[in-house]
C-alpha cells in the first residue's frame, strides 16, 4: 500500500513540476512582450487544461492499481478503493472545468471577431447571452445552495430574464422581418401584445422609442395600458329620478372625469 502511495505522489509531484515550468516559460515570454495578453491568457488555459487531464490520467491508473491489488482484508482494500475511486472524482471535475474554461474563451475570441467584422447572427448572439445567462445562473445556484441559503428569488429572476432575452430576441427577428416587408399587421400586434405582458409581468416602466421601430410601442398599445390602469368608471347613462320613474332629460354626469352631458 506505502509503495503504491509513494509512487502515485511521485508521479503527482512529477506533473506538478513539469506544470510549474512551463508556466515560467510561458510568464516569461508575457512579461517579455513575445505574447500578447490574448495570446498569453489562451495559451495559460490550454496549460492548465493539460495538467489537470494529466492529472486526471494518474489519478485513474492508480484507481486501476487499487481494484487489482491482492489483499486478504477486505475492509482495507476497499477502503483504499474508495479513496482512489474519490480522488478520480476529483479529478474529473477539475479537468472538466479547466476544460470549460478553455472553451468559453475560444468561444469569446470567435465571437469577438464575427462582432469585428459584423458576421454574427441573431441567433448566435441569442444563443450566446442564454449560454452566459445560464452559467451564472448555475454558479450563483450551486454557491447558494452549499451555504443552505434559499434559491427562491434567484431562481425568479433567472426566469424573468430568460424571458427578456427571448422577448428580445422575437423582436430582433420581427426587425429584420419587418425591414425587409415579410411581416404581417396581425404579427406586429402580436408582438406589441407580447410585450405588453412582459411589461406587466415583470412590473417594469414600458420601453421608451428607440432607433428599432418594432420595439416602439404603438399608440394603441400605450393607450390600452392606461386603460387597464385607470379604475373602472360608472356608466354615462345618467338620468334625473322622479316619484313617477325616471326622467329622460339631459342632465351633467355625476363622474367628475367627465365634462359632456349624458342622456
Amino acid at each position: 500500500m506505502k509503495s503504491l502511495e509513494a509512487l502515485r505522489e511521485e508521479d503527482l509531484q512529477n506533473q506538478q513540476k513539469t506544470y510549474n515550468d512551463s508556466l515560467a516559460a510561458l510568464n516569461s515570454a508575457q512579461s517579455t512582450g513575445k505574447l500578447t495578453k490574448q495570446q498569453y491568457e489562451m495559451m495559460l488555459l490550454e496549460l492548465n487544461k493539460q495538467n489537470a487531464d494529466a492529472r486526471l490520467k494518474i489519478e485513474q491508473s492508480y484507481y486501476s492499481d487499487a481494484q487489482s491489488m491482492a489483499l486478504t482484508d477486505a475492509n482495507t482494500k476497499e477502503d483504499i478503493v474508495r479513496k482512489s475511486n474519490q480522488r478520480v472524482i476529483n479529478a474529473e471535475k477539475e479537468a472538466n472545468v479547466t476544460r470549460a474554461a478553455l472553451q468559453t474563451q475560444l468561444n469569446e475570441l470567435i465571437k469577438s471577431f464575427k462582432d469585428q467584422f459584423k458576421l454574427t447572427t441573431v441567433d448566435e448572439d441569442y444563443a450566446m447571452q442564454l449560454k452566459v445567462l445560464e452559467a451564472s445562473y448555475q454558479a450563483r445556484k450551486e454557491m447558494a445552495e452549499k451555504n443552505n441559503l434559499d434559491t427562491t428569488e434567484l431562481d425568479k429572476a433567472y426566469y424573468r430574464a430568460k424571458e427578456q432575452l427571448e422577448s428580445e430576441y422575437q423582436q430582433r427577428i420581427l426587425a429584420i422581418r419587418n425591414q425587409y416587408g415579410l411581416t404581417t399587421q396581425q404579427e406586429r400586434h402580436n408582438a406589441e401584445l407580447e410585450q405588453l405582458k412582459l411589461a406587466r409581468d415583470q412590473a417594469l416602466p414600458l420601453r421608451k422609442s428607440t432607433n428599432r421601430p418594432s420595439r416602439t410601442l404603438s399608440e394603441t398599445a400605450k393607450k390600452t395600458v392606461r386603460l387597464l390602469r385607470e379604475p373602472v368608471l360608472r356608466s354615462h347613462s345618467v338620468f334625473a329620478t322622479s316619484r313617477n320613474g325616471p326622467d329622460r332629460r339631459q342632465v351633467r354626469c355625476r363622474n367628475r372625469s367627465c365634462q359632456r352631458r349624458c342622456r
